[in-house]
């Protein structure tokens, strides 16, 4: 897909993420900075549970959704996404329908390395998905052995 094919679109006030990984978190985050009423929905026990995210930048998001009373369902899946939301179900095999007035979808990357000659090494997000931390740090790693 072209960025030309990607269009911004506006979201209605109560907005659904699906997943809480550090994407999904930052897009929440914006949201309750525009007026929006961001809801998290995540799989895992914790919000960004994944290696390589700065822990300031981690606890920071965590800590201002529970300050702003963001709900976050963690431990939690889709089970359907419907005209009124989305019906999620819990750990424990409990549903329960959650209205919002858009969903977004915030699970996961789908990598697309370049083919590599070998003549230049590769960095960042052209060789394997990562964050600023990784990409600064494999810039050095090249840099260092260059």
């Amino acid at each position: 897909m072209s960025l030309k094919a990607i269009k911004k679109k506006n979201v209605g006030q109560n907005v659904i993420i699906v997943g809480g990984g550090l994407t999904g978190c930052e897009i929440a985050y914006d949201l309750y900075l525009q007026g929006k009423n961001p809801i998290i929905i995540e799989m895992k026990k914790d919000l960004i549970a994944v290696p390589g995210v700065f822990l300031a930048n981690s606890s920071y998001l965590r800590d201002f959704f529970k300050l702003h009373e963001v709900p976050v369902y963690l431990e939690t899946a889709v089970d359907s996404i419907t005209e009124e939301g989305v019906i999620i179900k819990r750990k424990d095999g409990s549903k329960e329908v959650i209205q919002g007035d858009d969903v977004i979808m915030s699970v996961g990357y789908l990598p697309s390395p370049l083919e590599n000659s070998g003549k230049l090494p590769l960095v960042g997000d052209c060789k394997k998905v990562g964050n600023l931390r990784t990409v600064i740090w494999g810039a050095w790693d090249v840099a260092m052995n260059f």
